[in-house]
């Protein structure tokens, strides 16, 4: 009985590739011949040419990379949890009427001065100290969840760039807009939206990092905001664009812009300082910050980044410095250990700290240069002996989980997670990629991690380990929750996506829009929680910026690509994520969780429901609210003609709205509601590959594109499948000869040097390598329930190695390739050997 049991598992590891992902391209394995132009190849002919038909950085049209840095514009806040939530909370507490920028009164409590120029009778704009305000309102008024997310450098216009690819329309020229989740969530009718000024106490002061003094308080440039100059609004064409980065007319005010650590010590700490300061006041002194306040009153508070756990924006969170370089003190404020600042006494210490930085290392002679005289040499964010210090193994206060060779790191974070909780521990999690400055791989616009060039001309190259060996900031961020809620108590949490401000300071598009939808991700991560463990009424989330750069954007359509279509992103009810209506009586999204999604389904008028997954359905869930299920599972290699007709049936029968989908809701799924709405004349091709890329439908998965494509309607009079509720599933036999011809193609790619022309089914060799990593995947899914440990850890271990393989095709590494795919094949092998043979 057990050498049958391994002899189906071994079929099974070899079978399900035919399920995977294709990209559409052509022979030569590129983009697919209908999909607009991509946000990487516009990138990258940017830099190449020095100039976008799309926009610019800086002030100067003709120049694609005119600026680097930051600058003064108004930036967006979208708040949930406070509309109708009194005085002080609610966002209109501090904006529109109520702006402090109408009182002189006022500003010269926020700054410690009248700036010039800056007092309007017309502002609506509030000021970013009021972040500080709002969260200590909702304490007062009794909220118990507060979550700051903080998009280091995203600007309105690095927002509406994103929205821009995601929906493939120009839904938006002014305002909150649509195109990501946190601008179309509405948290139960409580969401809210303004903007407000960044601008600092000053820039150019000098410190002493030994001595943690000013030098010379109130440096050389005061802060403040001109709106004749700059605009009464975030999307507002500047009369004086040089006005943003202290290069205006001499008829404009010189107004200092912000850095990420002042503009983050306003929203934490509620206080105008200099840049460079994080929780001093302008003369150096320190100054307690929310978190500091919550903590003392019983709270659990916690960080969060994408990029190193101690720069200037997780720092502000909690820590005390004259200077944001400091970045190993910084992280001793963090984890409650002596530091410069607090050498005697030290703070008691956030309760999760999670971020990157693993592998950033100094000399000690440029360490002390940033860092004073007690740098030590070695990791530039966080040391050895700190992390020991840490460390509960070592008889400190936190469960820890580092970045190790060979080990995944989502893994080791929900391990370490689940740890603490159980144990009440604290949570210290260290990541990053230490070749690029310490921060997360960039995803990209389309997701693939292969980033474009910048201003340095040369694009971030990762290995197959800094994906597997790296959670995501959404994974971060659920694992903090975690941590934080184990009680269900009061919590504060600061999330930052930092490396969007990575991104703009490359003059970067691709990896900026992947950042910001990376951020986005971990927004509704928190979200979810809000809805699955408590309510808008006891808990509040404030989404924003710390500052803008200066990327303008004069045709949106060219970023929009293909001409718009009806094609929209939703909300996600209840147990229904990554909702898209298609068409108006057509929609997509993940598979229904239960009870909830199907009444969410009922509410949006659906009567039938189409699975493409391999899963069996829940027929009689669906059911018992008064839905049909129809199930047509298909793979990520593309729709066959049988499953093209009966979604040609299904459009034919539907009485009501139609709901597809897969497992996830972005690729097959996705491919099926196109053919959907072709049948049903709702959308044309052209914008059938439109819906295919608002879904983010994976450019690797050439066969959907290719057969949404290539789709065309039967005749009126054509015999079309009969629809089956349960269509069963895929035997072992046939799961394993699907993956052995993904294999195959792998092979015969590798035989002919890695040619595009040896591949079959018009895919390129990465994409092979992605259709058996995949296939690897869903048979964990569907059957690893029912084999033992061994074989689910020989399953995982062969996706990751084809993963790397396809990693390794993509940045046309011929040598790497040839060692992954011999690794490959020595695991399969040795599968067979153990469980087939």
């Amino acid at each position: 009985m057990k050498k049958q049991l391994r002899m189906v598992a071994c079929a099974l590891l070899l079978a399900t590739a035919s399920h995977l992902p294709s990209v559409a391209a052509p022979q030569d394995g590129g983009t697919p011949a209908a999909k607009p132009q991509t946000i990487a190849e516009i990138q990258t002919a940017a830099i190449a040419s020095g100039v976008a038909e799309f926009g610019y950085w800086g002030t100067d049209p003709a120049k694609y990379t005119g600026w680097t840095s930051h600058s003064n514009r108004l930036i967006p806040v979208y708040t949930y949890g406070t509309k109708g939530a009194g005085a002080g909370v609610d966002l209109q507490s501090w904006f529109g009427e109520r702006s402090p920028y109408r009182s002189a009164e006022t500003l010269q409590k926020i700054y410690g001065y009248l700036p010039d120029r800056t007092v309007d009778p017309q502002a609506v704009w509030m000021d970013q100290t009021n972040i500080f305000d709002i969260q200590k309102a909702a304490a007062a008024a009794g909220k118990k969840h507060i979550f700051l997310v903080v998009f280091d450098g995203m600007d309105w216009q690095t927002t509406q760039a994103t929205a821009l690819w995601n929906r493939k329309s120009v839904s938006y020229r002014e305002g909150r807009g649509d195109g990501t989740h946190f601008q179309r969530y509405d948290a139960a009718g409580t969401s809210q939206f303004g903007f407000m000024v960044t601008s600092p106490h000053n820039e150019g002061t000098d410190a002493d990092v030994d001595q943690q003094k000013v030098l010379n308080p109130g440096g050389t440039v005061r802060g403040g905001y001109s709106a004749a100059a700059a605009g009464a609004a975030p999307w507002d064409v500047p009369a004086d664009p040089g006005y943003l980065i202290g290069k205006g007319r001499s008829d404009s005010p010189q107004h200092a812009y912000t850095d990420s650590s002042s503009s983050a010590s306003s929203m934490t700490a509620g206080i105008k300082t200099f840049n460079g300061a994080i929780n001093v006041d302008a003369a150096g002194q320190p100054v307690s910050t929310i978190a500091h306040v919550l903590q003392e009153e019983g709270w659990l508070v916690g960080a969060v980044s994408s990029v190193p756990i101690s720069h200037a924006t997780p720092a502000a969170a909690y820590a005390h410095n004259v200077s944001r370089d400091d970045y190993q003190d910084l992280t001793r404020d963090l984890l409650g250990l002596p530091s410069v600042a607090h050498p005697q006494q030290p703070l008691p210490g956030l309760d999760v700290i999670i971020g990157g930085g693993f592998g950033a290392r100094a000399k000690q002679a440029d360490g002390v240069k940033k860092q004073g005289q007690n740098f030590v040499e070695g990791h530039v964010y966080l040391t050895d002996q700190d992390l020991q210090a840490a460390d509960v193994q070592s008889g400190g206060k936190y469960t820890t989980a580092v970045r190790s060779a060979g080990v995944d790191g989502t893994v080791a974070l929900n391990t370490a997670a689940a740890a603490a909780a159980t144990k009440k521990t604290r949570l210290l999690g260290f990541f990053g990629q230490g070749n690029n400055g310490g921060h997360l791989p960039f995803a990209t616009a389309d997701g693939d991690y292969v980033p474009s060039p910048g201003v340095g001309k040369k694009p971030e190259t990762y290995e197959a380990a800094d994906l597997q060996e790296n959670p995501t900031l959404a994974e971060m961020t659920a694992a903090a929750i975690q941590v934080l809620s184990r009680d269900k108590g009061r919590f504060w949490l600061m999330v930052e996506p930092g490396d969007v401000d990575w991104a703009n300071h490359d003059d970067n598009l691709d990896n900026s829009i992947g950042a910001v939808n990376s951020g986005d991700a971990a927004v509704k991560v928190i979200t979810d929680w809000v809805e699955q463990h408590s309510n808008w009424n006891e808990s509040l989330l404030i989404v924003t910026a710390d500052h803008g750069h200066m990327l303008n954007i004069s045709k949106p359509e060219v970023l929009a690509g293909a001409a718009g279509t009806t094609v929209a992103r939703l909300a996600d009810p209840p147990g229904i994520h990554n909702l898209l209506q298609a068409a108006p009586n057509v929609f997509s999204g993940s598979e229904p969780e239960g009870e909830p999604a199907f009444r969410s389904l009922q509410k949006l008028g659906v009567t039938m429901i189409v699975s493409v997954d391999g899963a069996e359905p829940d027929v009689a869930g669906a059911a018992a609210c008064g839905l049909r299920y129809v199930h047509i599972p298909i793979g990520y290699d593309g729709i066959d003609t049988q499953a093209g007709l009966a979604l040609a049936r299904v459009a034919r029968e539907a009485t009501g709205s139609i709901y597809v989908h897969c497992h996830h809701g972005r690729h097959r799924g996705p491919a099926a509601t196109a053919v959907v709405c072709m049948a049903t004349g709702a959308l044309t091709a052209e914008q059938s590959q439109s819906l295919l890329a608002v879904a983010g439908t994976s450019p690797d998965y050439a066969g959907l594109w290719r057969d949404v494509a290539a789709w065309r309607a039967p005749a009126s009079d054509a015999v079309l499948p009969e629809l089956r509720s349960s269509a069963g599933t895929e035997s072992l036999a046939a799961a394993m000869a699907r993956l052995d011809r993904s294999m195959e193609s792998v092979r015969a790619a590798g035989r002919a040097d890695w040619k595009h022309a040896a591949v079959p089914a018009g895919l390129s060799p990465a994409q092979a390598a992605v259709a058996v990593s995949e296939g690897l995947r869903e048979s964990a899914r569907h059957a690893a329930a029912d084999y033992d440990e061994g074989f689910r850890t020989k399953m995982q271990q062969a996706e990751r190695q084809a993963l790397e393989l396809s990693v390794a095709l993509k940045q046309n590494s011929s040598d790497l390739a040839v060692k992954k795919l011999a690794e490959l094949e020595k695991s399969c092998s040795g599968c067979h050997t153990e469980y087939r043979n």
